[in-house]
């Protein structure tokens, strides 16, 4: 086992081994958790009382919860469980799923698998009724855990394997990686170190790329959280500057006037001082010489006058000048703001820019995008006409056997279900493809099984139907390189040789069936187990059966692809199922070819309801006169 290899498994084993033992401690309520429950219990009662259960299971699991915190395992299962009967009595299959899943992890916690396993299993059941794709995805990988720990390897394997197709289909590169990871310990447990080491890369792989991923995404993220920042904080430090400036404007304006009433106070007090002096002066020259002091009186009041006028002339100028000084800074603070406002319009003017050019490459982008999904639209529906032409053969199947129909529903433009027909020494050769995947992959792996089929039958002359899967098995595998490569893609097929001398069908089946009637009984044959094409890791020489049915004119043949009972609908949301597809088609055989068509067609509509198809559907029905 390589380094990196070893020190997987082993963090597995220790954190398996500390979880082991952390679990079986239980720890004691502290009195606020005590207090918690009783409180969960009064209210539980009194929701009980008033009739209102669904709450009342609310509270139920909340109790569950607080001791399953505390490792108070058995004591959570009883509320669990008591919560479960109240649910069934609800009918709310969604919060009994959820709860079968909580005791299904208990029992795994107190190392009761066999128990878990079973609760894993109901809540799996549940997550497929609802078509929870994620739930389904997340109880296959539980119940592989538990399974594990019970060995059931195999069992495990299978349930890995479902949930990887489920996230391949989703394109989940999370649940690809998880599913990667615990197929890799289930073969080390398994002693399959070949298949270990090729799961454990695989997670590898897809652990990086997530990795990346998200580093990329938080990037991304912290960049654009970055930039809205910086443009608030620039926004508030304009409405900011804009108010200190106003403010500065009143303040300064404020002690202009206060400076100018206290100025003009002064003044007035001294006029009054003044103008009692001359009463003075006058009544002092009335007693003393009126003449000569009416005289100085004049003088005094011309001085005075004088005086008054050169006081006011100061005053203004003084005024004018503080006037002058306050504008002046007035001014420079404006002229400072201002530039200091060109300054952040600058930038934010360059972050514009920035947003803007940042805004045209991504629609530049984005019309590249859609040009280039135009040409991918267009070359997808070039790939359809080459299908198209590949399937219409030059002689058609309504002409090789007149009482037929072929019922063909892709799920995309192009598909990977395609049927090939035609006549070969006088043998009439009738086949059903199933590929892997659909859209454009299938449609490859279409291509390819059309080339094969043509290889085998038309040139080389092939007319026995085990032989025929045999070399299609080997043709795959060679096409695919699947030795080296390890691809698991493959083809399910039903192929039928119709012997009309010695009036016999012979058929074989890769991982599928066929349906015939006869006198109102419906017979079913199955294929293989092994389908045609993908990584054989065990390197077995896979063979297939042959079965040869004698028929009358009076035998309804039908062979198919697994889509059209693999469709979910109805009213619970399930799959229509095999065994239903088997009486619909009891119940319409004795109807004409193209009817049958229709009533198909109609089936699938009603059942589907307002539903997506989930993938691509071919029936082909006959008759041999």
């Amino acid at each position: 086992m390589n380094q990196p290899l070893r020190y997987f498994v082993l963090l597995i084993f220790f954190n398996v081994q500390f979880y082991t033992i952390f679990a079986q401690t239980a720890y004691q309520f502290s009195r606020q958790d005590s207090a918690m429950v009783e409180k969960y219990n009064e209210n539980y009662a009194i929701q009980k009382t008033l009739g209102n259960e669904k709450e009342a299971s609310r509270f139920l699991n909340q109790i569950a919860m607080l001791y399953w915190e505390h490792n108070q395992f058995q004591a959570a299962i009883v509320y669990f469980e008591r919560s479960v009967e109240i649910n069934n009595r609800l009918g709310n299959e969604n919060g009994i799923a959820m709860l079968n899943n909580n005791l299904a992890m208990i029992y795994a916690d107190i190392g009761n698998y066999t128990k878990s396993e079973e609760y894993f299993l109901q809540t799996l059941a549940a997550r497929r009724a609802n078509n929870e794709k994620i739930g389904i995805i997340s109880a296959l990988i539980n119940l592989s855990v538990v399974e594990n720990n019970l060995k059931k390897y195999d069992a495990a394997l299978k349930n890995l394997n479902e949930a990887l197709d489920l996230a391949r289909e989703m394109n989940d590169p999370q649940q690809m990686r998880s599913c990667y990871g615990m197929l890799s310990e289930t073969y080390e447990k398994a002693g399959n170190q070949e298949q270990m080491l090729f799961y454990f890369n695989l997670y590898k792989t897809f652990h990086e790329m997530v990795q990346r991923e998200e580093i990329t995404k938080t990037r991304e993220e912290l960049e654009n959280e970055r930039l809205r920042a910086k443009l608030l904080e620039t926004e508030k430090e304009l409405n900011a500057l804009e108010l200190i400036a106003l403010d500065v404007q009143i303040h300064e304006q404020e002690e202009v006037i206060s400076d100018y009433d206290s100025t003009t106070n002064k003044l007035y007090e001294q006029f009054n001082k003044q103008e009692l002096y001359i009463k003075v002066l006058q009544q002092e020259s009335e007693i003393k010489q009126f003449q000569i002091e009416k005289e100085k009186l004049i003088l005094a009041a011309e001085k005075a006058k004088r005086i008054r006028t050169i006081r006011n002339i100061i005053i203004f100028a003084v005024i004018v000048l503080l006037l002058w000084l306050l504008l002046y800074r007035a001014y420079r603070n404006k002229k400072n703001l201002v530039k200091e406002l060109a300054n952040q319009n600058w930038h934010v003017k360059m972050q514009r820019e920035k947003i803007s050019l940042q805004s045209d490459q991504i629609q530049k982008a984005f019309n590249e995008i859609e040009q280039k999904s135009k040409n991918i639209f267009s070359s997808i529906n070039y790939a359809k006409l080459i299908q198209t032409s590949m399937m219409n053969r030059e002689i058609t199947l309504s002409e090789i056997l007149p009482n037929s129909f072929i019922f063909y529903k892709p799920l995309d433009v192009v598909s990977g279900d395609f049927y090939w027909h035609g006549v070969v020494n006088e043998k009439i050769i009738v086949a059903t493809v199933d590929c892997t995947g659909h859209g454009v992959p299938g449609a490859f792996m279409s291509m390819i099984g059309n080339n094969l089929m043509n290889q085998i039958i038309v040139n080389e002359q092939i007319l026995q139907t085990d032989e025929i899967l045999y070399k299609m098995n080997k043709g795959i595998v060679k096409a695919l390189n699947q030795d080296f490569t390890k691809n698991l893609d493959g083809m399910d097929m039903q192929i039928c040789i119709i012997d009309k001398t010695k009036k016999e069908v012979m058929f074989s089946g890769a991982k599928s069936s066929i349906v015939f009637v006869e006198n109102e009984q419906l017979t079913v044959i199955k294929g293989g187990r092994f389908p045609v094409g993908g990584y054989n890791p065990k390197h077995i020489d896979i063979k297939y059966d042959k079965h040869i049915i004698p028929y009358n004119s009076e035998m309804q043949f039908y062979i198919f692809s697994d889509g059209f009972y693999d469709q979910f609908g109805g009213d619970d949301d399930r799959k229509y199922l095999f065994r239903f597809f088997k009486d619909f088609l009891l119940k319409i055989h004795n109807k004409s070819f193209s009817e049958q068509k229709q009533l198909l067609e109609k089936e699938h509509l009603r059942w589907r309801g307002e539903r997506s198809q989930l993938d691509d559907m071919l029936i082909i029905g006959f008759n041999i006169e």
